[in-house]
């Protein structure tokens, strides 16, 4: 995984257990919402690595079966009977998280099992308050660390503007910056990542 990639799966994972965690239900959709394939499969990587880091520093602990459940609800309804099937079976004992996993069918159910197992271990350890704080405490050192927001929007979907486009502060210093601009074999791309190395981030809408 490039260091590219890893920044947009890994906002991408804090996102999606974000939206567990505030069992925000459209939230939990539209995290992978036009995700391609390469894309799901790096979020499922970096997500089983969260896992099984918080699982062995926790001590490995059992996660309830009631709380899973409830956990596992808020998947989106084409996902919700595989995924409730899958953790019902590490809740109760039955089976270990990676085989679970390795039986369902789409990424897109072994993506939302890892994260809901990821996240009731979070609220049984620390309070739901208390794993919302240690995710804010993660962004903020992706942030210190260079891996801002916008990067995985950029570097994953691969256009102009992407979520600020209705920001006319940065439509105009974009108009503003082409029209003085002469590399005109760049691609939109490359443009977007320079043009957003100069312009102050507070002026970003996310």
């Amino acid at each position: 995984m490039g260091k590219q990639e890893m920044v947009a799966a890994m906002w991408r994972a804090a996102d999606l257990t974000r939206a567990y965690l505030t069992e925000d239900r459209a939230a939990v959709g539209k995290c992978l919402a036009g995700v391609e394939a390469d894309g799901l499969d790096r979020l499922l990587a970096w997500l089983v690595l969260d896992h099984d880091w918080f699982f062995t520093e926790l001590g490995e602990p059992a996660v309830p079966v009631l709380l899973i459940e409830a956990m596992a609800a808020l998947a989106p309804p084409e996902s919700e009977f595989a995924v409730t099937t899958a953790v019902r079976r590490v809740a109760s004992g039955e089976t270990g998280l990676a085989a679970a996993v390795e039986g369902l069918h789409h990424c897109v159910d072994q993506v939302h099992a890892v994260a809901v197992c990821t996240v009731v271990m979070l609220v049984e350890a620390f309070g739901r308050a208390g794993a919302l704080d240690l995710l804010d405490g993660d962004a903020a050192e992706f942030v210190s660390k260079g891996y801002r927001r916008w990067m995985s929007h950029v570097i994953e979907r691969q256009v102009v503007g992407v979520q600020a486009a209705s920001n006319s502060w940065l439509q105009t210093y974009r108009a503003a910056e082409c029209a003085s601009c002469d590399r005109t074999s760049d691609s939109a791309l490359a443009c977007e990542i320079r043009l957003r190395a100069r312009c102050p981030i507070e002026k970003f809408a996310w």
